[in-house]
């Protein structure tokens, strides 16, 4: 099956599988779309290889002398550098020096060195900001060259299956599986007691900072906060938390892409926060201002 457009690929060598295994549940902690050949590919392995080199946004390369000498290794490296994926190199053998086709494609990049196991958790993180690094580039490369479309690979959200992994229990008052949200700048969005107003201006994250999502149909949502209030978005932009109902001002679309969330109002404009915290819903594209990332562990330091 095709992976979703996005996805961070892992290409790697069988017998390296436990140690790969372990990076690949760890950038998932991380809130990242991860995909690696977990069975041994059967049937028409050149198709599902090209298929998960087509759909990645990133592919980490897993070097070692085995991968080095491996033929379906080299033809996913190569065909990644073909299709102008970006590739990230990390080294599973100690010692090992990249020689051949992969030598040249992987000249000149910084690799993170996972021979040494001791040093994972030291090394997943350089992995999780490297990753973090060529995502922020790539987001202004996609828009650049879109000629203002925000679709690029955005996926937007069915159900509310598809983004569990993204939600957080608020166990004060007793909501299970909420959405909470912080901007680019670690400001989490939080609705006001005055049952008007949210901002994005919040540093910690508890109660006030999670809101629940219901879906009356699929692709659309509406999302509550502790105050049983929910966000809508006024034709002019104007984003309030006021509502008592759902109508259409209260109606969103969710999308995603990698570990970042985007809200669209009924009205087809981007929920955006500014640097001063306020929050309108004014714009047709997507830029920093109106990605949001949800909770992840590094954020446990936190009230939850």
């Amino acid at each position: 099956m095709a992976q979703r457009t996005g996805h961070i690929m892992i290409s790697y060598q069988w017998d390296y599988q436990p140690e790969v295994r372990k990076i690949c549940e760890a950038l998932k902690r991380y809130r990242f779309n991860v995909w690696m050949d977990l069975d041994k590919m059967s049937g028409d392995i050149y198709k599902k290889m090209a298929e998960g080199v087509e759909g990645a946004e990133i592919i980490i390369i897993c070097m070692s002398t085995k991968y080095q000498n491996s033929e379906n290794c080299n033809k996913e490296f190569e065909y990644a550098q073909v299709r102008k994926k970006t590739i990230i190199p990390i080294k599973m053998e100690k010692d090992f020096n990249a020689a051949g086709s992969l030598g040249l494609i992987t000249a000149g990049k910084l690799y993170i060195d996972f021979s040494n196991m001791s040093k994972f958790d030291e090394n997943i993180k350089s992995l999780k900001k490297e990753i973090e690094s060529h995502m922020d580039q790539s987001v202004v490369a996609k828009q650049n060259t879109s000629n203002g479309s925000s679709s690029g690979s955005w996926q937007k959200v069915n159900s509310l299956a598809d983004i569990d992994h993204f939600l957080v229990d608020d166990n004060e008052y007793n909501r299970p599986g909420c959405l909470a949200l912080k901007t680019s700048r670690k400001r989490w969005l939080c609705a006001e007691s005055d049952n008007q107003t949210i901002k994005a201006d919040r540093g910690s994250i508890g109660p006030w900072e999670k809101f629940e999502l219901s879906s009356s149909k699929p692709g659309y949502f509406s999302i509550k906060a502790w105050t049983g209030r929910y966000l809508s978005a006024a034709v002019n932009g104007k984003v309030t938390i006021s509502s008592s109902n759902i109508g259409q001002n209260e109606t969103w679309s969710i999308f995603t892409r990698n570990h970042a969330i985007a809200l669209k109002s009924s009205h087809g404009k981007y929920l955006s926060a500014q640097p001063n915290g306020m929050l309108e819903a004014a714009q047709s594209t997507i830029s920093n201002y109106e990605q949001f990332y949800p909770y992840e562990e590094s954020d446990s330091k936190w009230k939850m």
